[in-house]
């Protein structure tokens, strides 16, 4: 089986983790914030999306009011850390000030190539 280099020229190299930072809508650039100070090297934002969770429905209509942004981004191993402890702490921070009906939630998978 020909590696993932030999089929497409692409360069296998440090270790990479892909985020889901789901946020709340008017928190975005605290978001971002974060990232900048981390150094992650670039994103793909969703600024709107609605829908249903721990914390309720935002649907963004005067009866489900509000709704999320998501962040996507790549991350190698170095910065992995940081990033989970300033994410983390950015949501101690959402959750206290909203007692507790506001926060992030974050997933994260191995990310095997770029192209």
């Amino acid at each position: 089986m020909e590696s993932v280099e030999d089929l497409f020229g692409v360069k296998t190299g440090p270790s990479l983790t892909m985020y889901m930072i789901l946020y709340p809508e008017l928190a975005g650039e605290e978001v971002m914030n974060v990232l900048d100070r981390v150094g992650v090297p670039g994103f793909t934002e969703f600024a709107k999306v609605t829908g249903r969770g721990p914390r309720g429905r935002h649907y963004d209509t005067n009866i489900w009011p509000g709704a999320d942004g998501v962040i996507y981004c790549v991350v190698p191993s170095d910065l992995t850390d940081t990033l989970r402890q300033e994410l983390a702490a950015l949501n101690s921070r959402f959750q206290s000030s909203s007692n507790a009906s506001r926060g992030l939630h974050v997933f994260t998978w191995a990310c095997e190539q770029q192209i």
